[in-house]
């Protein structure tokens, strides 16, 4: 076997196996809101949007910790299935619109037209 052949093999394995404590998966977002969890699931099995992006495009109005506290005691009360209509109320206390974080905003130095 040649010097390059064995290069490549090397390669070859190196891509297909990980460093022991290393995982080669590295998730594309860790967040237990916009990611993966028991709220995301709800909301986007729950039909309260038209389609699946707008939750994820909302904004928090608290901090993810105090959202997913909030979230469990709702889940408590309602042992795991929340109401439709719950989780819409808690979405609006707790999320704010796609977009609203958005400030208007015109260049002071934009050529006029």
């Amino acid at each position: 076997m040649s010097g390059y052949t064995r290069w490549i093999i090397l390669i070859i394995w190196s891509c297909e196996h990980h460093v022991e404590g290393y995982s080669s998966v590295v998730p594309a977002c860790d967040s237990d809101i916009y990611c993966n969890g028991s709220l995301l699931h709800a909301v986007q099995t729950s039909g309260i949007f038209k389609d699946s992006k707008t939750f994820v495009d909302m904004s928090l109005k608290a901090s993810e910790e105090t959202i997913l506290l909030e979230y469990h005691k709702l889940q408590i009360q309602y042992k795991d299935t929340v109401p439709k209509v719950k989780l819409a109320e808690f979405v609006d206390t707790y999320f704010a619109g796609p977009g609203e974080e958005f400030i208007p905003w015109t260049p002071t130095d934009l050529p006029r037209m």
